[in-house]
């Protein structure tokens, strides 16, 4: 569940759509009062807590037309990390023999750093092979075949 340490920016509002009220909170001063494993949805029910709309804990559910507490607590944006997104398709390493084919297929990997690890420690390990990084048809890099 999502506690009062998950929220991101350092304003709260809490409003009802049933009476119209609203509230602006400084989430340190709700970290203060309430502490940092408290969870939203119980911080939001001790500041609706004075809503005339707000029904007793274990009540029966609201009626067709009786009105309810509609309280919400509306959160700031996040903070938008940037994760790095893998590619589409994997990066190929393999060796070639000499008419052109592929003779073994060494390593897919999902990430062009990595993908030039492999490139590096498979040319010293098979020294006399063609060795190429490929994705799909495209060659990304390549250890041409000693002469």
């Amino acid at each position: 569940m999502d506690t009062l340490a998950d929220i991101a920016g350092d304003r709260v509002v809490v409003e009802c759509l049933s009476c119209s009220r609203r509230g602006v909170y400084a989430t340190d001063g709700l970290v203060a009062r309430f502490g940092t494993k408290m969870l939203q949805l119980d911080v939001l029910l001790h500041l609706s807590g004075s809503c005339r709309h707000q029904r007793r804990p274990g009540s029966p559910p609201a009626r067709k037309y009786e009105s309810a507490c509609q309280a919400r607590l509306i959160l700031p944006a996040s903070k938008k990390k940037i994760v790095p997104t893998p590619i589409q398709r994997g990066l190929n390493v393999e060796a070639w023999t000499t008419s052109g084919s592929i003779e073994w297929h060494l390593a897919t990997v999902w990430s062009f750093e990595l993908g030039r690890l492999v490139l590096d420690a498979a040319a010293t390990l098979y020294p006399d092979q063609e060795i190429t990084l490929r994705q799909a048809c495209r060659v990304i890099a390549k250890r041409e075949k000693p002469e």
